[in-house]
């Protein structure tokens, strides 16, 4: 994780400002809204989580347009230690253009479980 310099963060809002200016209030993984998010109710309120699968195709999404290689290793290990839906990420990986990359995604997944 990296803190948002403040020059960055103030570029930031005013796109999120300009986002909802035309109604459009929505997280993206590679060219997709993410439609489904993990809630989790704390005392302080309520904390928004990508779900597993979303955070899996997020980190891909720096691999496959940066070649970012800590990206795919961060998926990979998200990918091992929760439950995602493997079909959706090919799905989504297939539409983004990335099916090598998906293939390179997939063969690290199964050589790290073997």
């Amino acid at each position: 994780m990296r803190y948002l310099q403040k020059k960055e963060s103030e570029q930031r809002s005013s796109a999120a400002e300009k986002l909802r200016e035309h109604d459009i209030d929505a997280l993206l993984v590679g060219g997709e809204p993410i439609k489904d998010e993990n809630k989790l109710k704390t005392r302080l309120g309520t904390l928004v989580m990508l779900t597993p699968t979303d955070s899996v195709k997020d980190r891909l999404a720096a691999f496959y347009h940066w070649n970012d290689p800590q990206a795919l290793e961060q998926a990979v290990m998200v990918a091992k230690a929760q439950k995602i839906n493997i079909k959706e990420v090919k799905r989504w990986s297939d539409k983004e253009g990335n099916t090598e990359k998906y293939q390179t995604f997939l063969n690290l997944l199964k050589s790290k479980t073997n």
